[in-house]
């Protein structure tokens, strides 16, 4: 498994960190200028997923230059 779950049984959260080459201009709430970074920035993004095995199969897809079966 890639990616290993973080934090308390109760809350099972898990918590993947990511690297971006640049700051995301998000259509739904557009930067202000080029490499801005906004307030949306300093936040969390969340997966719609109900399990880590599909980010999984996403990433490995991806690495190997494919899309997601989903």
């Amino acid at each position: 498994m890639i990616f290993q779950p973080f934090g308390s049984k109760e809350n099972h959260a898990r918590f993947i960190p990511v690297a971006v080459n640049k700051i995301p201009d998000f259509l739904a709430d557009p930067n202000t200028s080029r490499d801005a970074v906004m307030p949306h920035h300093r936040c969390t993004i969340h997966l719609n997923c109900e399990q880590t095995a599909d980010i999984t199969q996403a990433y490995l897809a991806a690495k190997a230059g494919t899309y997601s079966n989903r």
